[in-house]
């Protein structure tokens, strides 16, 4: 079963140090958050601030999810960081 924070998982990407992060949607912005360095550089991938994100199911976020985690991989990021959920 999934939980409601997993729910609510988004990507955040740092192209210039191919750092992802895997938060619940409610965690904000990485740049907002003065312990997380580098604080710029971060987008997101998924468009997970968009009403239609927010709106699809479950198994649709995870399906882009996973598609967004290949191609990350075929640009470089490292899969093993990718898969590894994080969601504090």
């Amino acid at each position: 079963m999934i939980s409601a924070e997993e729910e609510e998982a988004v990507f955040w990407v740092n192209d210039a140090t191919h750092q992802i992060l895997i938060r619940p949607h409610s965690w904000g912005c990485p740049e907002d958050r003065p312990s997380l360095r580098p604080r710029s550089g971060w987008s997101d991938p998924i468009g997970a601030a968009y009403a239609e994100w927010q709106g699809s199911s479950t198994k649709d976020r995870v399906n882009l999810m996973l598609e967004t985690i290949i191609d990350l991989a075929m640009q470089g990021y490292p899969i093993r960081t990718s898969s590894r959920p994080s969601l504090r």
